[in-house]
């Protein structure tokens, strides 16, 4: 069986290898773990980077309290507001404690001081025994003091709320970054004599962006002994012909689903090394040994924007390792103009694909980058191609 024979895939047609039964990529991940998450729905990311930090300074953390604060999830602050909380009140419960017979408020406890503390920071207006603390000009100053600490920890704990960027999905701007759609594969196909890889970009709501800008990286293992564990880690950014960086100057237009495109040239970080001062393009045969023989590879796509509701910034991240990237496959279209004349996207074809038909790779065997991938491309006609082409050969 192919799929528990994984070796077998690089030989096998692509319609033994494809699984049907499911609408939503499947993959045989190896040991290696993705920089970035795809698991979120739709094999779409849930903008997590997976990489782990060793010899932490970690008083760097308090010199940035709250942006270290931040990043604890939403159910992790709850703790920490309580015991924040906590604090505030039993340090002034101390105060009016010690203040209690002189200014005739009448605590006869600790326990009884910390419910008072609660009344006046919480300003719930139980009041003292004693009208005006009785004259008392300690309490005069503890008073006031409670009350502005008690607004600024207040203020404090809202704006670390509005600004969690992933516990509070509905304030944040970031999590906005959810309505920015990245297609589940990313392809490479030959393109006049040259090697594009292609990926498309949508955005789910009709919430219009501002100023959406797109960076490429391409994150590569190289063998080293030198290094740690003998790896190399080298990352790359990628240029891009569409949208054209020097004509736009990288900014991304999302009214309407775009395909972004990257051309393997020479300096591209897809193709194999060659000579300083090589000029053309890798042949397509170049690319794909290349790219068979990399250990590993993961291409990160960042697309930042303003969000006009809030005017807020926020950024998506999608990622395509080599279990991702096919051969010769072309997206369908997903535009189309209704019977009112208006523009339509349909989601359901984003992510959908068809093979080449028009050359004769398009139906050979070994498309995928990574022998290990299986895919089932939703709703095409993958399956009478291939069956026709399995007749035609007899």
């Amino acid at each position: 069986d192919v799929l528990q024979n994984p070796a077998a895939v690089a030989s096998a047609p692509l319609r033994e290898v494809t699984r049907r039964d499911s609408t939503f990529l499947v993959q045989q991940r190896g040991k290696i773990k993705r920089i970035l998450d795809r698991d979120a729905g739709e094999s779409q990311s849930t903008r997590l980077y997976r990489v782990r930090k060793k010899r932490k300074i970690y008083a760097m953390f308090f010199y940035d309290f709250f942006h270290t604060v931040l990043q604890v999830p939403l159910l992790g602050l709850y703790p920490i507001v309580f015991i924040a909380y906590a604090l505030c009140h039993f340090l002034f419960a101390i105060m009016w404690w010690s203040i209690s017979d002189s200014c005739a408020i009448g605590l006869s406890s600790l326990m009884s001081a910390f419910y008072f503390s609660v009344e006046t920071q919480m300003t719930i207006g139980y009041g003292a025994p004693a009208e005006n603390f009785a004259g008392c000009p300690e309490a005069v100053f503890l008073l006031p003091l409670q009350v502005v600490c008690g607004q600024v920890l207040d203020a404090a704990v809202i704006g670390i709320v509005f600004a969690q960027p992933l516990g509070s999905p509905c304030i944040s701007a970031s999590a906005h970054a959810a309505s920015v759609m990245f297609s589940d594969t990313a392809l490479l196909r030959v393109v006049d004599g040259c090697v594009q890889l292609t990926f498309r970009i949508a955005k789910r709501t009709g919430f219009s962006l501002s100023q959406g800008k797109i960076q490429v990286y391409c994150v590569q293992h190289h063998k080293e002994p030198s290094q740690p564990r003998g790896v190399r880690v080298e990352v790359n950014a990628m240029d891009l012909i569409e949208p054209d960086m020097d004509m736009y100057n990288g900014v991304i237009f999302l009214g309407l689903p775009c395909e972004v495109s990257h051309k393997v040239d020479f300096s591209s970080p897809l193709a194999p090394v060659v000579p300083s001062g090589t000029t053309g393009y890798p042949s397509e045969l170049d690319v794909r040994t290349y790219l068979k023989s990399s250990k590993y590879l993961e291409i990160l796509v960042l697309v930042s924007g303003v969000e006009q509701t809030t005017a807020a910034s926020f950024e998506a991240r999608h990622s395509y390792t080599l279990d991702d990237l096919f051969w010769d496959r072309t997206f369908e279209p997903c535009v189309s103009i209704n019977m009112d004349g208006n523009h339509t996207v349909d989601l359901q074809r984003f992510h959908q694909s068809h093979m080449n038909r028009d050359e004769h790779e398009a139906v050979a065997p070994d498309r995928a980058v990574s022998v290990r991938t299986h895919h089932s491309f939703r709703a095409t006609l993958e399956v009478q191609f291939s069956t026709a082409w399995a007749l035609e050969r007899g």
